[in-house]
């Protein structure tokens, strides 16, 4: 479906585990970001129409994989339900 967007996803996100990328990536339309936020490790991911990455979770326990992948969830049910235009 959108394996080679998630593929470059995931080369960048590989990327950010070994030397946090301040460049941001874009995923389905979506930008998404890494900050550091009070010490931690932060993505935060930014709607198409947006002009600032209004939702961010950090990087849990889990490590940076786990929360990448619940980002790239949030995203495809954000356009999921999301009407068509």
């Amino acid at each position: 479906m959108f394996s080679s967007t998630a593929s470059s996803f995931d080369n960048a996100i590989r990327t950010a585990n070994d030397n946090i990328a301040k460049q941001p990536i874009c995923y389905r339309g979506w930008i998404v970001s890494t900050q550091v936020v009070h010490g931690q490790l932060w993505i935060r991911w930014q709607h198409p129409q947006d002009t600032f990455p209004r939702y961010g979770r950090p990087v849990t326990n889990n490590g940076l994989s786990a929360t990448v992948s619940h980002v790239k969830f949030l995203i495809d049910l954000a356009m999921t339900l999301e009407p068509e235009s």
